[in-house]
């Protein structure tokens, strides 16, 4: 933290932490919701189509992610969500060290953005933003859901709705997740300039 704080004591507005790994929680889709994201008109048959899914045999890994969400485990721990305390040290750091963090990270190949709340929690105090940086060639969730999403194409509008669907799955399980994009897996850029906000 002491460059931060040298930073800081400088007066600089932002403080920029980059890593190899996204510092904000994240649990798998849960398909049991998807319903719950789908436009009224669309809802029963999403619901229909996901119980259908989660009870083929042959879906275990929805059935995991969906016990996943139940018990609030994340799926990557190759992550902060795998270093809970170390993040949680991080972000308290942040609070005493730092006028504007900005964590900048990778690895889970989509776009992704959050907000980070003091001591690691699920909620509470904003503490600093954390962006995902996309993969340029690596595969995101796109085509590990892109099969699964086909039956509802039609009922949805479009593909983009279907995406949007799973997109706003992500947002709504997981604490301070504010943006997903995983069908076209998005572009990152920052600007920081000397003014914040």
């Amino acid at each position: 933290m002491d460059v931060f704080s040298e930073s800081k004591a400088a007066g600089k507005t932002w403080q920029i932490l980059a890593g190899g790994t996204m510092m904000g929680p994240q649990k798998a889709i849960n398909m049991y919701t998807f319903a719950d994201y789908a436009p009224p008109g669309a809802a029963p048959f999403v619901k229909a189509y996901t119980d259908a899914v989660l009870a083929d045999p042959g879906a275990f890994v929805f059935r995991a992610a969906v016990a996943m969400d139940l018990t609030a485990t994340p799926y990557n721990r190759d992550g902060f969500d795998g270093f809970a305390y170390e993040r949680s040290k991080i972000l308290d750091g942040f609070v005493q060290h730092t006028n504007n963090p900005i964590v900048l990270g990778g690895d889970l190949h989509d776009s992704w953005a959050w907000t980070l709340y003091e001591g690691g929690r699920m909620s509470g105090k904003p503490v600093a933003v954390n962006l995902g940086c996309p993969g340029v060639t690596s595969p995101g969730w796109g085509p590990v859901v892109e099969g699964l999403l086909a039956p509802l194409v039609g009922p949805l509008g479009g593909v983009d709705n279907a995406f949007k669907l799973v997109a706003d799955n992500f947002v709504g399980i997981n604490a301070g997740l504010v943006y997903a994009d995983i069908q076209k897996k998005g572009f990152v850029a920052i600007k920081a300039t000397k003014v914040g906000g």
